[in-house]
């Protein structure tokens, strides 16, 4: 039985989708079952790094955070209202700018071993490299690609917000933003031949069904680059390659690993005999590469920043297990409805020909760079830290919303009965997940049912 939705019923369910999204970040579920307003408020890990740099960007003007650190542990709000007085790791590179020696904060400082000294005049840990102590010359800068804190500062700053003020602003952007991401999943399905009403479940399966919800009240990237991954794929159903590229390439600058993106859209435009795409693709890609370079080393001596921890090799199958059946990370553990990709993905066989069919175009868009980057995932020896749930899988999340409608809209009844209901279970996880944030922050989705 086929359901038609009429283009005022889209409008409405993405209306209340966007509700839904303001409502994670402005309720909070109590134990005795009230939903309470809140401020919204970054909880740790990554966030209040990136809210530093944002504060920086806004009051400074500049992205050398020595001097923002130091006034967060005197007890401004640069890091956050909960961080105020806070002395933390710093999210940091160290550059001489006499030698251009470089070297990463966890490195310089034993996070291990605290020290007594005032706040103003230490970071409060062990120097282990006495050569980038305190001195004129030597300046911190984010270990964090900046692209994510500079686009929500040029987004508030018109509002000339106050550190605290900027807290709640920033956070309110990246609720909107994951919201255009599912808008955007809705468009593209739509675009590469969906009917409305599946192209309305894709969107339903990312915002409602998924952690991208809960995500979309945190200072964490993975939303926004979402949505710029969903636009570039927007792009190739539109036979725009250059925007395809650009949006490939504005994910690489929230994050390297993207990288791969765009290359691999050009490897598939190529094999569907689409060679100029495949070129346009791979010029402009190759452009935000060596930008991204230039501006890293003019920034850090270096052309790679991409996070606290230098890259580490997985050395057994652990990463493989966690990344898909951890209690606290694993993706069919918070999102039981991608198990039909997965399955999908593990039965296809490599098809000889070219697909003519727009459907099975998309997914072959999607398969690629999905299949690289969790061979990353699977490769890199470290968990996705202080989060919640699977956070490395957030951005592929409108991805694999419009992959697994395209394969319902194809299979007969008992695939989409059990999409019915692994979405079902997916939103009984993802709501109460996100009305209680800070209560499931590292933990486990069960922890949101409990009083």
């Amino acid at each position: 039985m086929t359901v038609n939705v009429p283009r005022i019923g889209v409008a409405v369910a993405l209306a209340l989708l966007g509700w839904l999204f303001w409502l994670a970040g402005h309720r909070e579920w109590q134990p005795d079952g009230r939903l309470v307003a809140i401020e919204p408020r970054t909880i740790s890990g990554d966030e209040p790094h990136y809210l530093l740099v944002l504060n920086s960007l806004l009051r400074d003007h500049d992205l050398e955070l020595q001097d923002d650190y130091r006034r967060v542990r005197l007890g401004s709000a640069e890091a956050g209202v909960g961080g105020r007085g806070a002395i933390f790791d710093h999210h940091t590179l160290f550059l001489d700018k006499n030698t251009g020696a470089t070297a990463r904060w966890r490195d310089v400082y034993d996070w291990g071993r605290r020290v007594a000294c005032p706040p103003a005049d230490c970071q409060g840990f062990l120097l282990r490299m006495p050569q980038f102590g305190p001195r004129a010359g030597i300046v911190e800068v984010s270990a964090h690609p900046v692209a994510f804190p500079a686009l929500l500062a040029a987004v508030i700053a018109p509002l000339r917000p106050t550190p605290e003020e900027a807290e709640r602003r920033a956070i309110e952007v990246v609720g909107l933003l994951a919201w255009l991401a599912c808008v955007a999943s809705y468009f593209t399905g739509r675009r590469a031949g969906l009917s409305r009403e599946w192209a309305l479940a894709a969107a339903l399966l990312v915002g409602a069904c998924s952690p991208f919800l809960a995500y979309g009240r945190s200072l964490f990237s993975e939303t926004t680059i979402g949505l710029s991954l969903v636009l570039g794929l927007w792009a190739l159903q539109a036979e725009r390659p250059a925007l395809a590229a650009l949006a490939g390439c504005a994910a690489m600058w929230l994050k390297p690993p993207f990288a791969v993106v765009g290359l691999l859209w050009a490897t598939e435009q190529l094999w569907a005999r689409k060679p100029r795409a495949a070129v346009i693709l791979t010029l402009v890609t190759g452009a935000g590469w060596l930008l991204l370079v230039i501006f890293n080393y003019a920034l850090a001596r270096t052309p790679v920043i991409a996070g606290v921890e230098a890259w580490r090799w997985a050395v057994n199958l652990e990463p493989l297990a966690n990344t898909f059946l951890s209690n606290n990370y694993g993706v069919l553990y918070f999102v039981p409805w991608t198990l039909l990709v997965v399955i999908a993905a593990v039965r296809a066989r490599p098809e000889r020909t070219p697909p003519r069919d727009a459907g099975q175009a998309l997914l072959r868009q999607i398969a690629l760079p999905s299949l690289v980057y969790v061979a990353l995932l699977c490769a890199y020896s470290l968990n996705p830290g202080m989060c919640y749930g699977p956070r490395y899988w957030i951005p592929l999340m409108p991805w694999l919303g419009l992959a697994v409608v395209q394969l319902a809209q194809c299979r007969g009844v008992c695939f989409r009965s059990a999409l019915v209901v692994l979405a079902l279970l997916g939103a009984l996880i993802a709501i109460p997940g996100a009305l209680r944030y800070r209560m499931v922050f590292v933990n486990g989705p069960e922890k949101a049912w409990r009083p």
